[in-house]
């Protein structure tokens, strides 16, 4: 699928844009994206001649607010954009969650009826699989589930910062 955009510049030109989606591109849509975003955020933050004003309005001392290059904005949005590229780095690192993992997996054929009895091979209508004795796998399920929160807070400041992604 191509998709041709025109976007009119300052100066009345219009700006060629062609975005061409192939079919295998959807089947992992999130990582797709991220082969495209994670770039791009490191590109804004290396390039950035401005930034939103993210600190707490609350922050700002009376009788009005600091002009945003005295303030601790800058910081903030660096740490924000940080949080953003390192989730989408992990997004597209497919052995990020590999540490997690350790042992070997070993199963072992088991051949059930449907009222999960073991039968004979000939007699199977299903294979249950189950640990053999060498089976020494395991998953760090709380170091997994603290790894995939801190992704998703990344993923959500980028949702709450979509609209300060600019230059």
């Amino acid at each position: 699928m191509r998709v041709h955009l025109g976007k009119y510049k300052r100066d009345g030109s219009t700006r060629k844009q062609m975005v061409h989606i192939d079919y295998w591109d959807v089947w992992s849509a999130d990582h797709t994206l991220a082969l495209i975003i994670h770039p791009m955020l490191i590109r804004l933050k290396d390039v950035q001649h401005g930034h939103p004003c993210v600190g707490d309005p609350i922050d700002f001392e009376p009788p009005f607010p600091l002009p945003c290059d005295t303030c601790k904005c800058v910081d903030e949005w660096h740490a924000i954009l940080d949080k953003m590229i390192w989730s989408f780095a992990q997004l597209i690192d497919e052995t990020a969650e590999d540490k997690f993992y350790s042992g070997e997996i070993e199963n072992i054929r088991v051949p059930v009826n449907y009222d999960d009895e073991v039968v004979a091979e000939e007699h199977a209508e299903l294979i249950r699989y189950e640990k053999g004795p060498n089976d020494t796998f395991e998953i760090d399920l709380e170091g997994l589930r603290e790894h995939q929160q801190k992704i998703q807070e990344g993923l959500d400041l980028f949702g709450k910062h979509y609209q300060s992604l600019w230059d």
